[in-house]
C-alpha cells in the first residue's frame, strides 16, 4: 500500500491522514496521541520517510527497545551472567581473556577483558563469540561494574534509550 491510499482506511482516519500529508503540523499531533489510530492507519503512515524521527520519539517516550537493541540487550545479559559465572559450566572456556593471549600491556587490557577473535568470513562476524565481545565492549565501565543483573540491564536500557 502507497503513502495516500486511504480506500482501506476509515472515513475519520483518512481525513486525518489527508491532513497529516498535506501539513507538518499534523506529524506533531500523530506523535502525542498514538492511540487513536487502528494498525491500517500506522501501516500507511510508517511508509512515510517523515515519519521516522517520530516513530523513534515514540520509542523514546515509551521505553521501548528497538529491534536491534533488544538483541544487544539479551547479548549484554549473557555477557554479564558469564563474567559474574552465573551461566553453566558448558560456558566456562566459551571466551578467551586477553591475557590469556598475549601478556603485552596494551589498550584493550584496560577497556575490554576479552580478547576479539579474528573472523574468517561474514558468518563468523555474526556468531555469539564475535558479536558479544564487540557489544560488550561498548558498553561504559560504570555500567559493566554493576553487582546485580537487574542493575545492570535497568541501568543498560537506560543508555541506550538516551541514545535515540
Amino acid at each position: 500500500m502507497r503513502f495516500g491510499d486511504f480506500s482501506k482506511v476509515s472515513c475519520e482516519g483518512a481525513k486525518l491522514l489527508r491532513t497529516i500529508a498535506e501539513k507538518d503540523t499534523g506529524r506533531e499531533r500523530l506523535a502525542n496521541q498514538p492511540n487513536q489510530f487502528s494498525n491500517l492507519e500506522w501501516k500507511v503512515l510508517n511508509t512515510d520517510k517523515l515519519l521516522t524521527n517520530k516513530v523513534t520519539t515514540i520509542y523514546k517516550m515509551q521505553k521501548i527497545l528497538q529491534l536491534k537493541d533488544t538483541y544487544n540487550h539479551e547479548v549484554s545479559k549473557f555477557m554479564f551472567k558469564y563474567t559474574t559465572s552465573q551461566l553453566l559450566a558448558t560456558f566456562n572456556n566459551y571466551f578467551k581473556l586477553i591475557t590469556d593471549v598475549h601478556s603485552y600491556n596494551t589498550r584493550p587490557i584496560k577497556t575490554q577483558q576479552f580478547a576479539l577473535p579474528k573472523p574468517r568470513s561474514n558468518s563468523g562476524a555474526k556468531m555469539i563469540t564475535y558479536r558479544a565481545i564487540e557489544i560488550c565492549s561498548k558498553i561504559p565501565p560504570e555500567i559493566k561494574n554493576k553487582t546485580c543483573l537487574a542493575l545492570f540491564l535497568a541501568e543498560y536500557k537506560k543508555y541506550v534509550l538516551l541514545s535515540y
